[in-house]
């Protein structure tokens, strides 16, 4: 998925921004279960509640204990990471990309100079950390629908096909 974004918006650099080309690339179209969205839309830090915290907070099962005492002294804020909201009987997630000619990028030389691409999780635009003019995101600045490409493929570069050894993570011996 990762890959086909960013052969689409050098594809496109490479027509001279010409979108009437027979040839371009439009769209790509992937299909999955909410197995596979929920993991992808944590992945790309939507619905991040730890953005503009001091230091965010992991529920891990030794530290139940201590996370449901202070929950009844204090409960907490309504949580924007809500399963039931992201991932719904019929849920989707979009990420469109966008090229704006006027853009410059903060990195000298970047060919994805100008590609932006916008979150939608069921048909609803969402702002994401990684749009942040401030890094790390703070509560002030904790994110804005349109992130840079060259930042989003940078965030998730690990998972990039050339990067991710297959091999590594399913070998069975």
């Amino acid at each position: 998925m990762l890959r086909e974004i960013r052969e689409a918006a050098l594809s496109y650099k490479r027509n001279n921004f010409n979108i009437s080309n027979s040839g371009l690339h439009r769209a790509s179209f992937w299909f999955g279960h909410a197995e596979t969205i929920l993991p992808v839309t944590t992945l790309l830090g939507l619905f991040n509640d730890s953005v503009g915290k001091e230091e965010s907070e992991i529920l891990y099962a030794d530290g139940f204990n201590g996370w449901l005492s202070r929950v009844r002294t204090s409960p907490p804020l309504p949580t924007t990471f809500r399963a039931g909201h992201i991932i719904p009987f019929a849920g989707n997630l979009v990420l469109e990309l966008y090229h704006c000619l006027n853009e410059i990028s903060p990195q000298v030389g970047d060919p994805l100079a100008g590609f932006f691409v916008l979150p939608r999780v069921n048909n609803q635009t969402v702002a994401w950390p990684l749009a942040s003019l401030v890094q790390p995101p703070t509560s002030k600045s904790p994110g804005a629908p349109f992130a840079p490409l060259s930042s989003v493929l940078n965030h998730l570069k690990a998972c990039m096909p050339d990067a991710y050894n297959e091999e590594k993570h399913c070998n069975l011996d």
